[in-house]
């Protein structure tokens, strides 16, 4: 009928658990961390692509901006340094 209290920092199978579901948290919080930062400074890219293509050439239209908004991160930073010597936003990007 009572239940039983158990310290858990007396048992150590219970002591060891807990140390293993602390570590897993810890490295899921960690994970999360790196790809929520990654993905801020993929938004930013993109943004900083953007502010330069309309600098130079004006308002992007709909096609371009939907490419920039689905590329890798790897081609959105290609682009920005072909946007130094490129003359039209097609030598960016390429055509529609």
């Amino acid at each position: 009928m009572y239940g039983h209290i158990i310290d858990v920092n007396k048992n150590p199978i219970l002591m060891d658990v807990q140390r293993q579901v602390s570590e897993l948290v810890k490295e899921a919080e960690t994970k999360a961390a790196t790809r929520s930062e990654a993905r801020g400074e993929a938004r930013g890219k993109i943004q900083m692509l953007e502010l330069l293509m309309e600098t130079k050439f004006g308002p992007a239209p709909r096609w371009a901006k939907e490419r920039i908004q689905k590329a890798r991160v790897a081609q959105v930073e290609r682009w920005t340094k072909k946007i130094l010597v490129a003359d039209t936003l097609e030598g960016v990007i390429g055509k529609r």
